[in-house]
Parts: C-alpha cells; sequence; structure tokens
C-alpha cells in the first residue's frame, strides 16, 4: 500500500508540529540576530551623534538617521521576531 493515513505521504500529526517548531524556531533565532545587528546599529549611529560636535545639545546629522533606522527596520524586526517566538512557544505547547 502507498502510504496509509500516516504513511510517507501524510505525515502524521505529530510529525508535522515537530518539523514547524524546527521551523520556527531558526527563523526566531535568525529573526533575533537580525534585529540585534540593527538595533547595535541604530545605538551607533546614535552614540556617534553625540560625539561630533562640541555643544552636546545640537543634532548632528545621524540622530534623524538613527531614528528612521530604528523606525523602519528596527520596529518591524522587532515585530516579527516577537511573533516568531510567540509560534514557536505556541507550537511547543501543543505537543502532547
Amino acid at each position: 500500500m502507498a502510504g496509509g493515513p500516516t504513511g510517507p505521504l501524510r505525515p502524521a500529526p505529530q510529525r508535522r508540529l515537530s518539523t514547524l517548531s524546527g521551523i520556527l524556531l531558526g527563523l526566531a533565532v535568525l529573526a533575533s540576530a537580525g534585529f540585534v545587528v540593527v538595533l547595535g546599529v541604530v545605538i551607533f549611529l546614535f552614540v556617534s551623534g553625540y560625539s561630533g560636535p562640541n555643544d552636546p545639545t545640537s543634532f548632528g546629522g545621524l540622530f534623524p538617521l538613527a531614528i528612521g533606522l530604528f523606525l523602519l527596520a528596527g520596529v518591524p524586526a522587532g515585530m516579527l521576531t516577537a511573533v516568531l517566538w510567540a509560534g514557536f512557544a505556541f507550537s511547543l505547547r501543543r505537543r502532547p
């Protein structure tokens, strides 16, 4: 017989859930690493803005860039990371 209800053509729900958990874990780790890189660049740009002029109250050209990078890349990356980790945690809770 070429695969019953849990044969090679249709894996068992336990195996599908385990595969999904592994995929979610891998994507969550990659998204977390990307978020850390974006956050590191934003912090670097923000700190570099203070070291430019002698007057610490003046805004350097790097502050708007740091804020824009955080809003356009950091926030979506953080949200994606949170969703992937939540999906991974939910898939672990669904295991029997």
